[in-house]
């Protein structure tokens, strides 16, 4: 018999004795009798299932007992027949064979979107293989604190590389290190493509990853142009050297990522500078959280993100400096003028442009206009058409109202006898027209008369 056959043979009689179970018989309460009974009728109303040793308030809470009274193996099979479920939080504190049998259930699952499997050290890939490589639903995978190492990412990787759906993946508290991100990249980044193209945020933190790893992940993310969210937060091995490859990325073309976590990791003041010179130019990073009483960031770290923000050494670097980041550090925590900046980007009513344009009214009050007499004032029409254009990007009219008078008033200071001669000849010429219609109507008004 092969062993098509004979696994053919063995869900065939365990189908049957399904049939003939009563749910009361597996489970250690009524209310677990319940919920196997909705599972395995395909109940409709129940899309979201937990399986906790504890009570959760997390969808429907199956909970499990200490004695070994809750069938795991059947709840398992129910679960992977049934075709209604879309999420599964799995945290069980029960001996490991028990939990092998569930997951061996859950193992044929094809409806299931978000799944979490935490705080189970005797995981592995293998026993949910089919689940993670043919479950071509799943958009949200958890598998936080899951002992997952090195050896084990090759096969995660090659079973994510069938699920371009993928929107959320959380590896954090795990043992991956730099060989692990070498086989997650290589096995998802293909002829410079990204395998998941719809992945938004990637979880790595606390696990063991360094420098090396993190230009490695850099490198490869650089083409995952739909990452939105990177967590590299308590991998306490990155130094400068990873910052370096962060601003690296930063500066790609094709960088997408809003928001970046590196909570508990010394970052200090040279990483600081790093991070600050890779994001000149970048629009598309919102958040670079970090924890500011661990960062080891001092003044002179926080000038660099100050300058970066805005840059008030000429107009030109002013209107150049970054107006897409909204937070930095941990919630208002950082220097008045860094927190200032960082509001005065995450309002609402200001377009980016018009971010631009109130910094360069708060900071450069009083324009430099010798160049509108280089060119004998053709370019004032220009200006007042950029003063307008400002109060229609949001910005604060009041800091354009003085910065329009300040201009005018140089421009009189700078040449009154072109002001005054523009005066009083737009007056002569005035009169001259309307004298000029004065004798027309006269000569008329005799042609009439004779």
């Amino acid at each position: 018999m092969s062993d098509s056959q004979y696994q053919y043979k063995m869900a065939a009689s365990q189908f049957e004795r399904a049939k003939k179970i009563r749910s009361e018989d597996i489970t250690s309460c009524y209310r677990n009798a319940v919920i196997v009974q909705r599972i395995r009728w395909n109940d409709p109303t129940l899309t979201d299932l937990s399986v906790t040793a504890f009570d959760s308030s997390i969808g429907t809470n199956f909970l499990v007992d200490d004695d070994g009274d809750d069938d795991l193996e059947w709840l398992g099979y129910f679960i992977g027949e049934n075709t209604k479920l879309r999420e599964l939080f799995l945290s069980v504190d029960v001996p490991g064979e028990r939990v092998r049998e569930l997951l061996k259930g859950v193992n044929r699952n094809r409806s299931i979107e978000y799944f979490v499997l935490n705080e189970y050290p005797e995981f592995r890939v293998a026993l949910l293989s089919s689940f993670l490589t043919n479950n071509h639903n799943l958009k949200h995978i958890d598998l936080d604190d899951a002992n997952i190492e090195n050896d084990d990412v090759a096969e995660l990787a090659k079973a994510l590389g069938n699920q371009p759906q993928l929107k959320y993946l959380y590896l954090g508290q795990n043992h991956i290190g730099r060989s692990g991100c070498v086989t997650l990249i290589s096995q998802l980044v293909c002829a410079k493509s990204w395998s998941a193209p719809h992945l938004y945020r990637l979880d790595l933190d606390n696990n063991e990853i360094d420098d090396a790893g993190v230009q490695i992940l850099a490198t490869g993310l650089a083409h995952c142009t739909h990452l939105k969210a990177l967590d590299l937060s308590e991998n306490r091995l990155i130094s400068l050297a990873g910052f370096r490859s962060l601003a690296a990325l930063f500066r790609s073309a094709s960088c997408g990522l809003e928001e970046l976590f590196l909570r508990r990791i010394s970052i200090g003041d040279d990483g600081a500078e790093v991070l600050a010179d890779g994001l000149v130019g970048n629009t598309s990073l919102m958040h670079l959280i970090f924890s500011s009483d661990e960062a080891g960031i001092t003044a002179l770290g926080w000038s660099a993100f100050s300058r970066l923000l805005c840059d008030t050494t000429t107009i030109d670097n002013t209107y150049l400096s970054n107006h897409t980041l909204e937070l930095i550090g941990d919630y208002e925590d950082g220097p008045d003028e860094v927190t200032h900046n960082l509001k005065l980007h995450a309002s609402e009513s200001l377009s980016r442009k018009g971010t631009a344009l109130t910094k360069i009214a708060k900071h450069h009050p009083d324009l430099n206009i010798n160049n509108l007499f280089i060119s004998d004032l053709k370019l004032l029409p220009l200006l007042t058409e950029w003063f307008q254009r400002s109060r229609e990007e949001g910005c604060e009219e009041l800091l354009f109202v003085r910065m329009q008078l300040s201009a005018y008033y140089n421009t009189v200071r700078r040449m009154p006898l072109l002001v005054s001669d523009g005066f009083w000849s737009t007056n002569t010429n005035k009169d001259k027209a309307e004298k000029m219609n004065t004798l027309a109507r006269k000569r008329k008004f005799d042609e009439w008369e004779k």
